[in-house]
């Protein structure tokens, strides 16, 4: 599996180098706070997200008039708490730190009287870096021998909306 994700992350950054010698583009950082949801339970307490923080930085490579590839190199921070997870009796609580590469593809256009909006999303995978229960086990990732926990990778889809308020800053919901 690391192999795999290996070659696409490798993909990626040679197709958006290939794409930027040709095309307009842009290199950019965003930050922002993540709300990870989760289903199920945790010894029949509910989970509930965790709110954390996630770093980013991504290349803008203009494609068409309008439509914009942006691939990325993301820290994730994800998580989920609940209040009787602990065997203890006391809050439970998982943190989590994830490595992913989104690849979205962006459509902007602008509205009378408003700023350059935008839409759009795309795939992205991720591998798990480092995980830890609020009890201090070491580990909640998936062993090699296939014990419980969560698993090292994690695939998704990206959906994006939000607003360009100047070429240097924009606000985005992801």
């Amino acid at each position: 599996m690391i192999k795999s994700s290996t070659l696409f992350i490798l993909f990626c950054l040679l197709g958006s180098h290939n794409l930027s010698a040709q095309q307009r583009s842009r290199l950019g950082l965003k930050t922002g706070v993540n709300v990870a949801w989760q289903s199920g339970s945790l010894q029949g307490s509910p989970l509930v997200p965790l709110v954390s923080m996630h770093f980013t930085a991504f290349t803008e490579v203009q494609l068409a008039k309008r439509l914009f590839m942006q691939p990325a190199i993301s820290l994730q921070g994800k998580g989920v708490s609940t209040e009787n997870g602990d065997p203890n009796g006391g809050k439970g609580r998982v943190n989590m730190m994830y490595l992913e590469i989104p690849i979205n593809l962006l459509y902007k256009f602008t509205l009378p009287n408003l700023k350059k909006l935008a839409i759009g999303g795309g795939p992205y995978a991720g591998l798990g870096l480092n995980g830890k229960e609020r009890n201090g086990s070491p580990n909640v990732f998936r062993g090699v021998d296939g014990t419980e926990g969560y698993a090292n990778t994690d695939f998704g889809f990206n959906i994006i909306a939000g607003t360009e308020l100047s070429s240097r800053l924009s606000l985005s919901l992801q």
